[in-house]
């Protein structure tokens, strides 16, 4: 026998706004062939489905027949039917028994489960109203214009598809094409970079050979001018101890041709001013031999003037 594994949630019915047991029901035999499946609620089984599931129960019981398995199912044992009888007559019963739930075994447990998940569909088929039938249909009308829909799509998806496809072979001969460009012109522009690289070597030999007489060179310049240096400082030393010298020389001898100088300047002077005084001298007693010569001519020139009177 087929066994169905149910589990109950809460969920809300869109009309009463209230929460209603939601049931997820998975059956063995499906789960083998197509995975575990859920059921919900708004879920509603065809009945091609509950056919499907009669057919997968008669299957499996003919194949436990023809393994040789003798033994009886719940639903043929007349006893366990009478009791079942009697738990539906006698429902408050279960009052007696608060834990009857959780001492079923699975399949009692899924079969109870099944049997409220269908109450709950034939109260929910049988409360549906024909405005609601109107509303379905109205639903799988606008479902197959948005498949027509759909469809047109993908057929103008398929369209662009292809001339994608067409623009992708042209890319790729393009791109083939500049690859093929690209290395011709790499390989062209290694052959041009070993080329300019075995320029650049022997350059770079023919400047460590002449940089190589270049530094022999100046390491002996360099030799040579700590020796001239060496003597240049000694001769400086030297030079200082003659010009410390000379400097007193020089200032001795400034000294005394200043001396010397001042000496002839003050000759000079002295000299000059004896002429002056000798010449304004001579001057002088000219002037007054002149003076005395003029007196003495008018002195005789009056005493003239007197004597003729």
């Amino acid at each position: 026998m087929a066994q169905l594994i149910c589990e109950i949630k809460a969920v809300k019915d869109p009309k009463t706004k209230l929460k209603k047991q939601k049931i997820l029901i998975h059956s063995e035999d499906s789960a083998e062939k197509n995975g575990m499946k859920r059921m919900s609620g708004n879920f509603r089984p065809s009945r091609s489905n509950m056919q499907m599931s009669l057919k997968n129960k008669n299957k499996k019981k003919k194949t436990q027949q023809q393994d040789g398995k003798d033994e009886i199912p719940n639903y043929f044992n007349f006893r366990l039917i009478r009791i079942i009888d009697f738990f539906h007559t006698n429902t408050n019963i279960l009052e007696l028994l608060p834990d009857w739930m959780n001492e079923l075994d699975d399949n009692d447990a899924s079969l109870l489960k099944a049997f409220k998940l269908l109450r709950w569909i034939t109260e929910q088929r049988l409360n549906k109203s024909a405005i609601d039938e109107l509303k379905k249909e109205k639903k799988v009308h606008e479902v197959y214009h948005e498949n027509e829909k759909f469809k047109k799509n993908i057929e103008a998806s398929v369209a662009r598809h292809r001339e994608l496809e067409e623009e992708l072979r042209v890319t790729k001969v393009n791109y083939e094409k500049i690859v093929n460009d690209n290395i011709r012109q790499e390989k062209k522009a290694r052959a041009e970079k070993n080329k300019l690289l075995l320029q650049l070597e022997a350059l770079i030999k023919k400047f460590d050979q002449s940089i190589g007489e270049k530094m022999r060179e100046k390491i002996v310049l360099e030799e040579e001018y700590a020796k001239q240096k060496k003597i240049f400082d000694e001769f400086m030393i030297t030079f200082r101890e003659k010009e410390a010298e000379y400097e007193i020389a020089v200032v001795q001898k400034e000294q005394e041709e200043r001396e010397q100088q001042e000496k002839k300047v003050a000759f000079f002077i002295m000299n000059r001013a004896a002429r002056i005084i000798q010449r304004f001298y001579r001057k002088y007693r000219k002037a007054k031999k002149r003076l005395e010569k003029e007196l003495l001519k008018r002195g005789k020139r009056a005493a003239r003037r007197k004597g003729k009177k």
